[in-house]
């Protein structure tokens, strides 16, 4: 992975903390997409001071992270993060959708852009930036990943179509549709990257397992109670990390894509996700949803017809 350029959501805490921490272990260039700099910056330093306290030979200066803010509740700053990270003319070898929420956010249920959060953070907005940055993964030289982030939760939810913005919807439920619309449009840009000539793109979904962080300290009194019961069963971060990890970087991925992982292995995810007509209404539908005309790069045409 050394000199790689990774871009990890939401990698100033819980997962997406030790993915970036265990990816720059391994000398990737890591960019911390997250929402607040200062944050972000703490946690960077953390990761500095655990990899020279691993390695002492490892030079401060050797360990490239970077730190840049992007706020998944909001289309504007997607498009912000994808034109300034345009602007440092860097490769970018693996993206990793990994930011996420199960309820709604403080400010509520609805974003700016009259979405539900949960499926705004989970799922638009990670579809935005990755079809902002894909003309960017496709001109890097070598196979460039992405990585979207699923749950064992995706198994419990459905598309509804008339109603994918949940009104009415509890939190347990749109995060499952947000969970199964990650994998189902993994397995559509999978299959119009294929039908490209000479595509070098792969895309992915991860399930990071039963994994206990800071991702469920907001959770209220109902919800807490009914997970309480299970966190004996719950896994350290590290391991939630180590399937993302693996995929970014193992060669023995190179060449798959469409691929749903489950503990560092390719398992199959639920009959949904290989609903071919419902993965392309899916992809249509989100298209709209994130107003792609109007927030895609300027001279940025998306050529993914199959």
């Amino acid at each position: 992975m050394n000199g790689r350029v990774c871009i990890v959501t939401g990698a100033n805490a819980g997962i997406g903390f030790s993915t970036a921490l265990q990816l720059a272990e391994l000398g990737a260039h890591v960019i911390m997409a997250c929402r607040s700099q200062s944050k972000a910056e703490q946690a960077a330093t953390q990761i500095r001071a655990q990899i020279t306290k691993k390695s002492p030979a490892r030079k401060l200066e050797d360990i490239k992270l970077d730190v840049m803010v992007v706020d998944l509740l909001s289309f504007a700053s997607v498009k912000r993060f994808a034109a300034e990270f345009r602007a440092r003319k860097l490769p970018l070898h693996v993206l990793i959708n990994n930011a996420g929420i199960m309820m709604g956010s403080a400010d509520g249920w609805v974003t700016p852009d009259g979405n539900n959060s949960v499926l705004q953070v989970n799922t638009l907005s990670h579809f935005l930036l990755t079809l902002s940055l894909l003309d960017i993964m496709q001109a890097t030289p070598g196979e460039a990943r992405i990585i979207n982030l699923a749950s064992l939760a995706h198994r419990f939810g459905w598309i509804d179509f008339a109603n994918i913005n949940g009104k009415g919807c509890t939190g347990c439920l749109c995060y499952s549709q947000s969970k199964l619309a990650n994998i189902m449009l993994t397995m559509e840009l999978a299959r119009r990257l294929e039908a490209q000539p000479e595509n070098r793109v792969t895309v992915h979904a991860v399930d990071p397992d039963s994994i206990y962080s800071s991702f469920y300290d907001n959770l209220p009194t109902p919800m807490w109670a009914c997970f309480r019961p299970f966190l004996w069963l719950m896994k350290p971060i590290e391991i939630g990390a180590q399937t993302s990890v693996f995929v970014a970087s193992s060669v023995n991925v190179y060449g798959l894509t469409g691929v749903h992982w489950f503990r560092c292995a390719q398992t199959r995810a639920s009959s949904a996700c290989y609903d071919r007509q419902q993965c392309k209404d899916l992809w249509d539908l989100s298209l709209s949803l994130v107003h792609w005309n109007e927030n895609r790069p300027a001279g940025v045409s998306l050529k993914l017809h199959l």
